[in-house]
């Protein structure tokens, strides 16, 4: 019986410390929270592929349409630059843009929304260091 017990208690432990350091890992607050919404134009109604880098982490999408938002985590390394890096292309076009966020502070968590605007092509963006909310 005392064998048994002891197994159990053993296997039990096990599972908590494993699932306790994989949720450490969604808990971080040095993550880079990313979102990003398109208004799109007449003559760009959708944009064909964007993608999101900050450190050594990226993230991106295909046909992202009008009124729709993107969302991803990244996690940078500890020491990586947080500077998110957006590209973006028109479906029809080859060239793609560019844009970079603000400097942030190696180590810094933050959630940062950006707006693509194609009506006035502008990208314009708000953020916060974590923990914060943009709402």
């Amino acid at each position: 019986m005392c064998r048994k017990v002891k197994r159990v208690l053993t296997l039990f432990s096990s599972c908590v410390v494993a699932v306790s350091l994989t949720s450490c890992y969604w808990y971080r607050t040095d993550i880079v929270k990313v979102s990003v919404t398109f208004i799109g134009s007449k003559q760009h109604p959708e944009i064909g592929h964007m993608t999101v880098i900050s450190g050594g982490d990226k993230a991106g999408w295909y046909h992202v349409k009008s009124g729709e938002t993107a969302s991803t985590n990244l996690f940078p390394d500890p020491d990586d630059n947080r500077q998110l890096d957006l590209s973006y292309g028109w479906t029809e076009a080859v060239e793609n843009m560019y844009w970079q966020g603000p400097a942030i502070p190696a180590g810094q968590g933050y959630r940062i929304h950006v707006t693509i605007d194609a009506r006035v092509n502008q990208v314009t963006e708000r953020h916060c260091f974590l923990p914060c909310s943009l709402d």
